[in-house]
């Protein structure tokens, strides 16, 4: 692994506080990370920078410091789920966890953003549409899903729009994920836990209308569709369930374990299991999930229409 710009600005010089966060960031991934065959490179990676670093004596302020943590810590690790903030002490989430942080932020926008509920809407031709912008814990949004699924549960075919989202809940991603199949089909997606193997997902308790797994179904994605949504995605993809149309997805499959406390008052988030496809034997880290019809993303609902009447041999449009 070699210096970017970004990690040798950041190493350049570090305070002896900082060089102890940086020590036990090493240790995390040492221990912990996902790729037990990349953890001990990273970690010995994080290290070797850390030792071209000058003293300094002064140290950054902990938020500036922890944004360029997180940036210099995905660089060499080439994990775009590996995230460091100072411990926070902020009000609490809907779940009873603590909010503080990137957490705080996220669910202060939710009631804004109709907990990632976007848009639902039957298009010509009864074609049902649903927009999702964000997976938010369950207990927030399952009334929101369950009007969704019943509006849109006698639709002749479905266009699940994930343009636009960056992941959040397992629990809703799941639930969304299992809407469209049927009972007693194979999981979309298994855990890998490294040494421990590979763990089934449960087939959860839905608690709206499944669509289930016959109809047609239009995935589209973008750039910016990543984590829990690529989740979908890839598991319905891979499956054969769904046709992907759009761009390249943002390419984090690894998931997120509980956050480490690091020296010096910080604390990392870092993925410690990994979802795979019973079918691809892999999963879409890194490369993203390829639609099986790649266009620009504002274009992308016209293809997937398009498609659908060619499928059909029928008339449909907006």
């Amino acid at each position: 692994m070699t210096s970017s710009l970004v990690v040798a600005a950041l190493l350049a010089s570090l305070c002896p506080a900082e060089a102890a966060t940086l020590e036990s960031a090493a240790a995390r991934f040492e221990s912990g990370y996902v790729l037990d065959e990349k953890a001990a490179e990273i970690a010995m990676a994080i290290r070797a920078e850390a030792a071209e670093a000058r003293p300094g004596e002064t140290c950054r302020a902990p938020e500036a410091f922890a944004e360029a943590l997180t940036e210099a810590l995905r660089e060499i690790s080439a994990d775009k789920h590996v995230f460091v903030e100072p411990v926070p002490s902020g009000p609490a989430r809907p779940d009873g966890e603590d909010g503080g942080g990137w957490v705080a932020r996220w669910y202060a926008e939710a009631p804004d953003n109709n907990y990632g509920v976007a848009e639902v809407r039957l298009l010509d031709g009864n074609i049902g549409y649903l927009k999702l912008t964000s997976f938010y814990d369950l207990e927030a949004t399952w009334q929101r899903y369950a009007a969704a699924f019943t509006l849109l549960q006698d639709t002749q075919a479905m266009i699940l729009d994930l343009r636009g989202n960056g992941g959040g809940a397992p629990e809703a991603e799941i639930r969304v994920q299992w809407s469209f199949l049927e009972d007693g089909a194979a999981p979309p997606l298994v855990i890998d836990r490294g040494q421990a193997g590979y763990e089934a997902r449960p087939v959860p308790d839905i608690g709206w209308p499944r669509y289930g797994g016959t109809r047609p179904l239009y995935i589209l994605t973008d750039g910016r569709t990543f984590s829990a949504a690529e989740a979908v995605a890839y598991g319905l993809q891979s499956a054969g369930r769904a046709v992907v149309v759009g761009e390249r997805s943002g390419g984090g499959a690894h998931i997120v374990g509980d956050p480490m406390a690091l020296a010096g008052g910080y604390q990392i988030a870092m993925p410690q299991t990994r979802p795979v496809s019973p079918v691809t034997d892999a999963n879409w880290e890194g490369t993203g999930v390829i639609p099986d019809h790649e266009v620009e993303a504002e274009g992308a609902l016209d293809v997937a229409l398009g498609l659908l009447q060619a499928e059909e041999g029928g008339s449909t449009g907006r």
